[in-house]
Order: structure tokens, then C-alpha cells, then sequence
């Protein structure tokens, strides 16, 4: 629900438990998630789409991790096809949310 928020700019994976992939991913994607906890209408997000497979079926996902971008004002996703890495995800929700966060949740000198 918290994805389809209109007032927030949220990045949602949709993972599963039993992927390989998903937890190799899953202490970059605490990072990011650390990283933006202070900003309330930028939101890192995660769901078990093998466990709640309507929500995958709803939103297209057919291979974890999937990643999709669910900005504000409209409950239509973006892909997320960035790179996996800390800083990737960082920049890529720094430019969509107009922030300027820094590993770690501090920010960036202007």
C-alpha cells in the first residue's frame, strides 16, 4: 500500500526468500534503505512477491529481484533497470526524489 501512496516517491524489490540474487542484494538494499529513513516521502520499500504472488502478477514481475520505481502522483511503476550497487541506487533516488542523500543518510554539500 505504502508504494501506491501518491504523496511519496517509493523504490520497491520485489524479492524472494529462496533467491540467490535477492540476498546478495539485501545488505546493499538495507543500506539504501538506511540512507533515506529520515526522508518521509522517499521511501525504500521490499516485498515478498513469491509469497504474495497477486502483487507480482499486478505489477509485472517475472524474475527476482525486480526493482520498480513507484513516483508521486501516479500508481504507475518505472522499471528500475540502475545498478545494484549502493551509490547507484542512492544517486537514482537522490535525482527522482530531489534530495541529496549520502551513504549513511547524511547529505551532500550543495
Amino acid at each position: 500500500s505504502i508504494a501506491l501512496d501518491t504523496t511519496k516517491d517509493v523504490l520497491v524489490e520485489f524479492y524472494a526468500p529462496w533467491c540467490g540474487h535477492c540476498k546478495r542484494l539485501a545488505p546493499v538494499y538495507e543500506k539504501v534503505g538506511e540512507a533515506f529513513k529520515n526522508d518521509a516521502d522517499c521511501v525504500v520499500a521490499k516485498v515478498d512477491a513469491d509469497g504474495h504472488r497477486d502483487l507480482g502478477s499486478r505489477f509485472g514481475v517475472s524474475g527476482f529481484p525486480t526493482i520498480k520505481f513507484f513516483p508521486r502522483d501516479t500508481t504507475d511503476p518505472e522499471d528500475y533497470s540502475g545498478g545494484r550497487d549502493e551509490q547507484d541506487f542512492i544517486d537514482f533516488l537522490n535525482t527522482k526524489c530531489g534530495l541529496h542523500r549520502t551513504s549513511g543518510g547524511g547529505l551532500k554539500a550543495e
